[in-house]
């Protein structure tokens, strides 16, 4: 990805930057010339270096090379400093390959994302509303040579939004196709303390193949996955309580030694700190 940013403005006698963002342009990756997204307002700018505060006035991006333009707009200004961080972005058939920069080597993904992301924290109280959704969309996972796995969705979603005065919920949905029989789901509410009060996750036949890129060593994974669970304790200590985790018609091999797992199948039952690991492979 590339970058081409215009600031216009100056340094004021009270040590504050003062000025605009304009006519700037981030994306136009090598392999997908047609994205690229240009700033359509121009927008003020205030960084008080005493205070250490930012502020820059709502604005939005968009690619105006697609017929039907994809748009990331901010609705209201952005604020960042020691207390307070403030960001409302709408979506709006923003080009997912527009995150390529961000994905594993080898994987690669089209569709759009339409939605918003409303967060403010300040004094330590955060208010949060995201509502981001993908429909028929496609991930591509090229390995060695001209070999690709292509996985094809029918909608992948995700929500999050304070609930009460402590409390956020977070939920995601992923469907494969229109017969529900692949899916993956996950809910979970957790207080302002990071302390976790439910959460449940639900995966059915889900290909394992979709984690390689994200898993270094691993020349080969494949098999279905299908798993229901229970997780407790914190976001920075989640712990699986109770659940049951099946795999399918598995493989798993490595690159830097002779191991090469093949039809493995395999159901692990999670009680508390008890497990129970049953299995076959070849």
């Amino acid at each position: 990805a590339n970058a081409s940013i215009e600031l216009q403005g100056g340094l004021t006698p009270q040590n504050i930057w003062q000025g605009q963002l304009v006519n700037s342009q981030l994306g136009a990756f090598k392999k997908n010339k047609g994205i690229q997204f240009t700033q359509q307002q121009n927008a003020k700018i205030n960084l008080d270096l005493n205070k250490k505060t930012f502020w820059m006035d709502g604005h939005c991006w968009g690619n105006s090379a697609r017929a039907q333009q994809d748009q990331l707009c901010f609705s209201q200004p952005i604020e960042l400093s020691a207390t307070k961080q403030k960001l409302h972005m709408n979506l709006n058939d923003v080009q997912l390959a527009n995150l390529q920069f961000v994905l594993p080597q080898g994987v690669s993904i089209q569709g759009q994302v339409n939605g918003h992301v409303y967060l403010t924290r300040e004094n330590n109280r955060l208010d949060l509303d995201a509502n981001l959704a993908s429909h028929k969309g496609q991930l591509v996972l090229s390995g060695h040579g001209t070999s690709r796995n292509i996985f094809n969705y029918k909608l992948v979603g995700v929500t999050a939004k304070k609930i009460n005065a402590t409390d956020y919920q977070i939920q995601a949905n992923v469907e494969k196709s229109d017969t529900e029989r692949d899916f993956a789901k996950f809910n979970m509410v957790f207080a302002d303390s990071g302390v976790i009060k439910t959460s449940h996750i639900a995966v059915n036949k889900v290909n394992l193949g979709i984690l390689k890129p994200f898993i270094a060593d691993v020349r080969a994974l494949d098999g279905y996955l299908s798993m229901q669970a229970n997780i407790a304790g914190s976001l920075k200590e989640p712990k699986l309580t109770q659940g049951k985790i099946a795999v399918e018609k598995g493989r798993f091999a490595l690159y830097s030694m002779p191991l090469d797992l093949q039809a493995i199948e395999s159901t692990i039952t999670v009680n508390n700190n008890a497990a129970d690991i049953k299995g076959k492979f070849n």
